[in-house]
């Protein structure tokens, strides 16, 4: 049986985000300290709901995953926060 090229995948992969910058309304910023980062991020989940936040937070860190790490680790922290204080509240 002959072998079939392999298909090249000339589009890039697009993370779905929600229109609107929701972080930085709340003055969320990951080199913040960790008091400052949750407070932030209770303001935002407040005012625009648990899953835009999370969403804006994953596409994030995977953005900065290899350039900045520490910033894209305080991300991944604060998403596990998140997780534990809103998720369990959700129904």
């Amino acid at each position: 049986m002959p072998k079939t090229p392999a298909k090249k995948n000339s589009e890039k992969v697009k993370i779905p985000l929600a229109e609107g910058d929701y972080l930085t309304r709340v003055k969320y910023y990951s080199g913040n300290p960790q008091t400052q980062r949750q407070t932030s991020l209770r303001k935002a989940v407040d005012k625009f709901g648990y899953k835009p936040i999370v969403l804006r937070l994953n596409a994030t860190a995977i953005r900065l995953k290899n350039t900045k790490p520490q910033l894209s680790s305080n991300i991944r922290e604060d998403m596990q926060w998140l997780k534990g204080v809103y998720r369990l509240n959700r129904k």
